[in-house]
């Protein structure tokens, strides 16, 4: 729930917002090879000041311990993720309180997709167009991929 008096991005005080960038130019690398190879290459320096705060922890909630190896297409064996989405949307204690999303790997988005088509008739699950581009959402809420989130995670106990 992204809202500034739930959870929100920071950035330090006197540093700037976003991703800086700054041109190194050409440069020479020495000893490429292992036998005193040469070559020239392109420097480019990144850096990113951020930082996350948490104002009140009631409105992040977190699904853990998803088996990849259980989660079935029809969702009759194994972690069924309507039902723990549905759970995780009555934990937060105002959804007007901030602007609500999910985040999820490729993988377990998939599982939601196929599980929320097995039971259509039930199915809250909805892709709409923004700007062009589809936009899952699962009861009003956006499913968002993140590629970097792991699902192979150990055993939370």
């Amino acid at each position: 729930m992204w809202g500034p008096n739930t959870v929100h991005g920071i950035v330090p005080k006197g540093s700037k917002a976003g991703l800086q960038v700054t041109d190194k130019g050409q440069v020479t690398i020495e000893n490429v090879d292992g036998n005193g190879g040469r070559m020239e290459a392109y420097r480019t320096h990144y850096r990113m000041d951020s930082g996350l705060t948490l104002r009140d922890w009631r409105y992040v909630v977190r699904i853990p311990n998803i088996s990849k190896a259980a989660l079935t297409a029809d969702g009759a064996t194994g972690p069924n993720l309507p039902n723990l989405m549905f759970e995780a949307i009555e934990r937060i204690p105002n959804l007007s309180a901030g602007r609500a999303a999910f985040y999820m790997s490729r993988g377990v988005r998939t599982k939601l997709r196929q599980q929320s088509s097995a039971l259509v008739k039930n199915s809250t699950l909805t892709i709409e167009q923004e700007g062009g581009v589809p936009l899952m959402s699962f009861h009003g809420i956006p499913v968002r991929r993140v590629d970097a989130m792991a699902a192979d995670e150990a055993l939370v106990s």
